[in-house]
């Protein structure tokens, strides 16, 4: 029997910053595995759909087992959605019981789901809140265009 797909990372990108976007999914294949040797995290219970809004997009070579690229076509008669229309279809195609929000340029620290295993998917998750927010730095990506 599979795993059940615990989480669901999303990541709409442009396709204007493909160095920040191979960081973006390095780290978060650095946080899976990071939780494989912390706590069994069982890889196969996460994925990652980045959703590129409008263009084809450079697609980052990664190990993840569970690495998703879509198009979203832009809205009519927009150049851009700005990430927006794109983040919510992406929302709409998220398998995973919890949704974790990742910019393009932006990083996951190699503990963030060490932080969040215990409270979705341990022994009190039946008292965890139904909506959590967290906030992250960007690791300033943005410069890395290339």
């Amino acid at each position: 029997m599979p795993a059940e797909l615990l989480f669901t990372v999303i990541t709409p990108s442009a396709g204007v910053r493909p160095r920040a976007l191979a960081l973006a999914v390095e780290s978060v294949r650095a946080a899976v595995e990071h939780a494989r040797r912390e706590q069994g995290f069982d890889p196969a219970r996460l994925e990652l759909v980045v959703g590129f809004d409008g263009v084809a997009g450079q697609r980052p070579d990664s190990a993840l087992a569970n690495l998703r690229f879509v198009t979203i076509p832009r809205p009519a008669g927009q150049e851009s959605g700005f990430g927006n229309h794109v983040r919510h279809a992406l929302m709409g195609a998220a398998r995973g019981r919890v949704l974790l929000l990742l910019d393009d340029d932006n990083a996951l620290t190699e503990q963030a789901l060490t932080t969040w295993l215990p409270l979705v998917d341990g022994p009190d998750r039946a008292n965890a809140p139904e909506l959590a927010i967290a906030r992250g730095r960007s690791r300033g990506l943005a410069g890395h265009n290339g």
